[in-house]
């Protein structure tokens, strides 16, 4: 049995016609006794509308950059909640501060307005010096958190990241290492890609290709080149 984990926007979706040319070579994949998971930033309502707009199969979804991982019945297999205290935490910080244009938290499912269950914040700075500045804060001085920056965007979360998602899924189903394939385009990519057979996409974020990871330019043309070495 092999794994295939793709990342979703700028990977398995790069734009419609190869959407549909990635999923037909994954529902191959997959009809051959294989497993494929999606591994996103993204939160759950958000995936699962992309899901049922292009009818995506899938065995497994991580969203929230792998802080929460389900199965293809939506079921809950693992997640990762921030601690009370961390999350209080890190509001008293960005709470009233001028650099900040916008915050949300992310439950289980969607963002919402009650902290309970929260898996992620979302945090839009003014600009990315300032969002540079905090996710060094919080990783300096909270050994629990990590945070993902983009642009003046930052994610921020406990020490999960979209590679131990991929592990829970490996565990389930007791897959060796040398059998599982990852796919991503951006820095919230590259630990599942450096821990597990990752290929990189040609437009990549430009800090991945200081990274000595190998370069595909769709997912179809990697799971061909999957098939090729185990046949």
């Amino acid at each position: 049995m092999k794994l295939l984990a793709t990342d979703y926007d700028g990977t398995l979706y790069t734009d419609k016609t190869n959407l549909m040319l990635n999923m037909e070579a994954i529902n191959k994949f997959m009809s051959n006794g294989n497993k494929f998971a999606i591994i996103t930033g993204r939160c759950f309502t958000s995936i699962k509308k992309e899901i049922k707009n292009y009818n995506i199969k899938y065995d497994y979804l991580a969203c929230n950059n792998g802080l929460i991982v389900f199965d293809n019945k939506d079921n809950i297999v693992a997640s990762s909640v921030l601690a009370s205290k961390d999350l209080q935490k890190i509001y008293r910080k960005l709470n009233t501060n001028p650099e900040i244009r916008k915050i949300k938290f992310f439950n289980f499912y969607e963002d919402t307005s009650e902290l309970n269950n929260i898996l992620e914040m979302y945090v839009k700075f003014k600009d990315s010096t300032c969002a540079r500045k905090y996710k060094r804060f919080f990783e300096s001085n909270m050994p629990n958190i990590k945070c993902y920056n983009i642009s003046n965007k930052l994610f921020i979360g406990n020490k999960k990241t979209k590679a131990d998602a991929v592990s829970i899924i490996q565990q389930i189903h007791n897959i060796d290492n040398g059998n599982i394939y990852t796919v991503g385009d951006n820095l919230n990519d590259l630990e599942m890609l450096e821990k597990y057979n990752g290929h990189k996409m040609i437009y990549s974020y430009p800090s991945l290709w200081f990274k000595k990871i190998p370069v595909t330019r769709e997912v179809h043309t990697l799971v061909k080149k999957i098939n090729k070495k185990h046949w």
